[in-house]
């Protein structure tokens, strides 16, 4: 039998995260899973004969194999021994395990053998055993192997099992034990006969079971008579989320806010007559309740569904009834903080019936759960058992746990009680976790300062993370996200403590604490330490694509280009979305002169993202690089376009046109900055240089020059040499040369030593004014 599920999962060992299409797509399928579904859906069982290795058939149908269940595990036995395989089938859906009785009959012949190890394992698991079949003319030799565990979720019998055919004679019979022994043993004399093999005997002994007669007549599943109510007590109290409740005069209150006293919370409508018979039966017996102090309160129903209910009347329909129990009416969110605080406990979404009551102990914490209508003597004698510390003295049975014993994934809550649109009650509720679970209260704060992260508040994600903080100060996860955000919002030397300390207080080592650590120590300019974090991450996760960043932005830095375009190529090569990666990868490319690489790589940037902005600039940049002239500048002129107001982009593209030769074009360029940048000493002295030394008369205009250089060199404090220098190549634009030359070798005197090369061109423009030439740019 095969049960036809495919599960496509990722192609490469990527890290998966909430985000990624494979942890959606399993996330959605273990939602309708909780919700009843089947993983299969309605398709039934399916068999398949094997039509001696030649083909298989489809014999579902043929065979009865073909039922509706939602079937798992499969194990073969033969069950009543009377030669062939019968089959026990386990279903996720009722019925859960199915009995399938071989009836086919025995027109065909069989051999069975038990095998005992001596040296080997005691029950043979891992041997082989080959069979000959006598007087066929192919080759008839059977295989069959012992397995321990067999397909999904099963183990079969490990009699060793052939079905034979028409023959009745073995030729040949030889056992490949576990630990190598090859024995050979002689064939049986007469089939349809059980045998025992023992490891070293090299002999068959006959073995006759017990009984045949196992199997009792078929007859239908029995379904339990369904029971008026469902009495859940919990052994561990769960603390309540708030539930906002409207009470009298449209107050809305939070109905788990107790003060020591015991509440139980009863959901009911007024169309419910189960409803009204349980709260006449509590009303009754209420002396019950007022002896163990419990406040029973009345959530009404009836404006869940959006019809306009008030307080008054469904207060009114009790009173008539002579029931007078505290009555509020439902609120949306307060029936959604149910629902998800039942699923957190059941693991199964079942919407909640009416009705439907919660005891909470007088800390808030929810001790039980009844579905259905409840006598109030069991409400009483669960409050009773709840007081006990002893979680066994908790439960109405006795027996024996199979696993640990709590906490509730009360974080979880917290994530869906959020995700579900009460952010309010997420945070209220983890604010009540703090010392009931140490663990599940700082997984809590952490999935909050998340959530606010990724709505842009940061603040509001650091003040969960320093609650978080206060109760685990060692924890590595803490201190690795406040480290992250401070990094992002604050002091980088702070953000390298925090990643320090989580790396130090970490169990084992750990890439994604080494990945930020050494990023936060290359923004702070400690290459060396970054350097040795970034490898240790990669040699601990070849998978992070964010080392590969920071070490080939380390290795740019020191010119090691080379190294760079490796490091950032395997950055993009892991994170191929990550368009930032990409945009550095291009420039590394563009420094070892792959202009072309560079500007594909850009490309696909822009094609992810249209609207980069920084792409198409640094597209601008490479073109620049690679003397392609006309298409860097059409690549700036693009970017100012959808961004008039980008001074950086009208500068670089001026400088373009003004080293392409299209000097008017850059004046209108720079004209632009003045217009967006009054402030902006760098447009004024370009447009200066332009109209004093360009060779094309007809654009020059050297006392606009002057007045632009002055300018600039006002701003600058004449401290700046290049400003100097095209104040001096303005007024030599006048033939004012001794002003010229007086501002020219002012200049010169400012220069550094290392600045030689500027240096030199100073000093022969210099040699032009004392000779009463006027400087020509090319």
């Amino acid at each position: 039998m095969w049960r036809q599920v495919v599960s496509q999962t990722p192609q490469s060992a990527t890290n998966i995260d909430s985000d990624h299409p494979y942890a959606k797509a399993a996330a959605q399928l273990n939602k309708l899973i909780r919700g009843g579904k089947s993983l299969s859906g309605h398709e039934r069982n399916c068999m398949f004969l094997n039509l001696g290795g030649k083909d298989f058939a489809n014999v579902s149908a043929l065979t009865g194999f073909d039922f509706a269940d939602d079937g798992r595990a499969i194990a073969q036995c033969d069950w009543d021994f009377d030669g062939d395989l019968d089959f026990w089938v386990a279903n996720r859906t009722a019925p859960q395990v199915r009995f399938l009785q071989n009836q086919v009959g025995q027109r065909n012949h069989f051999v069975a053998f038990r095998l005992q190890g001596t040296t080997s394992n005691r029950d043979a698991i891992g041997a082989r055993v080959e069979i000959q079949l006598q007087g066929s003319d192919k080759d008839s030799r059977i295989v069959q192997g012992l397995r321990a565990g067999e397909g999904f979720l099963a183990q079969s019998s490990k009699l060793v099992h052939f079905g034979l055919g028409q023959a009745t004679r073995i030729s040949d019979l030889t056992v490949h034990w576990p630990n190598g022994n090859v024995e050979k043993c002689p064939p049986p004399e007469n089939v349809n006969q059980f045998f025992t093999i023992v490891e070293g005997k090299g002999v068959l002994e006959p073995w006759s079971p017990k009984t045949k007669h196992l199997v009792d007549a078929p007859h239908p599943p029995q379904v339990p008579d369904e029971s008026p109510a469902t009495a859940n007590p919990l052994a561990l109290p769960f603390p309540m989320p708030p539930l906002s409740c409207v009470a009298k005069a449209g107050a809305v209150a939070d109905a788990t806010d107790r003060s020591g006293t015991p509440l139980l919370i009863n959901l009911w409508a007024t169309w419910c007559e189960p409803c009204m018979e349980e709260l006449s039966e509590w009303q009754e017996h209420s002396q019950r309740f007022t002896n163990n102090r419990i406040e029973v309160l009345a959530i009404s129903v009836d404006g869940a569904d959006q019809s306009s209910v008030d307080i008054g009347t469904v207060e009114n329909h009790l009173r008539q009834r002579g029931i007078n129990f505290h009555v509020s009416l439902a609120t949306e969110s307060a029936l959604d903080a149910l629902q998800l605080v039942h699923d957190a406990i059941y693991d199964h979404h079942q919407r909640l019936p009416v009705p439907t009551s919660l005891l909470l102990d007088g800390d808030g914490n929810l001790i039980a759960i009844y579905k259905g209508q409840i006598d109030s003597q069991r409400i009483v004698d669960d409050l009773e058992r709840a007081k006990n510390p002893d979680p066994d003295s908790r439960l109405p049975f006795r027996g024996r746990w199979i696993g640990r014993l709590g906490p509730y994934r009360f974080a979880k809550l917290v994530a869906d009680l959020w995700d579900s649109g009460l952010k309010t009650e997420a945070v209220a509720y983890a604010n009540r976790l703090d010392g009931h679970s140490e663990s599940e209260s700082v997984k809590a704060r952490l999935s909050l300062a998340y959530r606010f992260k990724q709505d842009k508040k940061p603040q509001e994600s650091m003040t969960q993370l320093q609650s978080a903080y206060k109760i685990a100060p060692k924890d590595p996860d803490v201190n690795l996200q406040i480290g992250l955000l401070i990094a992002e919002h604050g002091s980088l030397q702070r953000a390298a403590g925090h990643l320090l300390l989580a790396l130090e207080n970490s169990p084992e080592p750990r890439a994604d604490i080494h990945a930020n650590l050494g990023e936060a120590l290359r923004r702070l300019k400690k290459t060396e330490d970054a350097q040795r974090h970034l490898e240790t991450a990669i040699e601990l996760d070849p998978t992070i694509g964010a080392a590969y960043h920071g070490l080939g932005l380390i290795c740019a830095a020191a010119n090691r280009h080379q190294e760079a375009v490796f490091n950032l190529s395997k950055a993009v090569e892991l994170e191929s979305g990550n368009t930032s990666f990409r945009i550095n990868y291009a420039l590394a490319l563009s420094k070892v002169a792959n202009h072309q690489a560079a500007i594909a790589a850009l490309d696909i940037v822009l094609q992810q993202d249209p609207a980069s902005v920084t792409a198409q600039i640094y597209k601008g940049e490479v073109y620049a690089e690679a003397k392609r002239f006309d298409e860097a500048i059409t690549a700036f002129q693009q970017v100012v376009a959808t961004h008039p107001k980008a001074d950086r982009v009208w500068m670089r593209l001026g400088q373009v046109q003004e080293q392409h030769g299209l000097h008017r074009d850059a004046i209108r360029s720079y004209e632009q900055i003045t217009r967006i940048s009054p402030e902006d000493f760098r447009a004024p002295a370009r447009i200066a240089w332009l109209l004093a030394t360009s060779p094309d008369d007809s654009l020059r205009d050297g006392h606009r020059a002057v007045r632009l250089a002055e300018q600039a060199d006002s701003f600058t404090k004449s401290r700046d040499p290049i400003v100097l220098d095209i104040l001096a190549a303005a007024y030599a634009g006048v033939s004012d040369f001794p002003n010229a030359i007086a501002t020219c070798e002012r200049a010169i005197r400012q220069l550094g030593d290392s600045q030689s090369t500027f240096r030199h061109e100073l000093e022969g423009r210099l040699q032009e004014y004392r000779d009463g030439q006027p400087f020509r740019s090319q």
